[in-house]
């Protein structure tokens, strides 16, 4: 593990810190000998920390079974015990319809047609707004050596209110609301139908506004 504190500025000219941490998690953290202190030391950190966090790296460990090939049964238990006694969010749940078949983050062959999705983004609960995530999904975004291509994550934390007396700096709560705007999504191969959904919904929606009938002669017309 290494943790940084960074300090990220406020569009009023305050600034506050955030701390960020990579990982490199054991494969087996139950196996032989006492191993499973990882988890539990990282725990430890994120709740010793008294600013919001994001911890990035390959965690070796999953949240649901669909998302490896086989195993991961202790590691995946020690995660989600992480995740609850830290109050920390996976940003793979942002992304319900997620698959080892298109989502994998680590393969061990390049032919292979499935992988495992172990390579995780997470961030603390109580200060997150938004969150994505998605692999890096062009055929040269492997990571140089290994067998895992990277994945690209977007946090957004509430900034902190004013310093109080009792010495607290607690969140705007204008922001404390997760907020998840809009997203395009492309239909998965199952869900061909939804294009066909769409064109008669684009076509009804034309029609009842008769802009089919509209000339295109400046912006306006062209924008609607």
């Amino acid at each position: 593990m290494v943790a940084l504190d960074i300090i990220l500025p406020t569009p009023d000219g305050r600034c506050f810190r955030h701390r960020f941490i990579g990982a490199y998690a054991l494969w087996n953290p139950g196996g032989i000998g006492d191993v499973s202190h990882f988890w539990r030391d990282l725990t430890s950190l994120c709740q010793s920390t008294t600013s919001s966090w994001t911890i990035a790296g390959d965690f070796n460990a999953t949240v649901a079974s669909f998302e490896c090939l086989s195993g991961g049964a202790d590691a995946r238990l020690q995660y989600l015990k992480f995740l609850a006694d830290t109050n920390g969010h996976d940003l793979w749940l942002d992304v319900e319809e997620r698959s080892r078949f298109n989502d994998w983050t680590c393969r061990s062959n390049r032919s292979a047609a499935e992988g495992n999705i172990i390579d995780r983004v997470v961030t603390s609960n109580a200060t997150r707004v938004d969150s994505e995530i998605a692999v890096a999904d062009q055929s040269s975004d492997w990571i140089p050596f290994t067998d895992h291509r990277a994945i690209i994550a977007r946090v957004t934390h509430a900034m902190p209110g004013p310093v109080q007396p009792n010495g607290r700096n607690p969140v705007n709560p204008s922001m404390g609301q997760t907020v998840n705007r809009p997203r395009v999504k492309i239909p998965l191969k199952t869900d061909k139908h939804k294009y066909q959904i769409f064109r008669d919904q684009v076509d009804e929606a034309v029609k009842a506004k008769c802009i089919h009938e509209r000339p295109v002669i400046d912006d306006d017309s062209f924008v609607q």
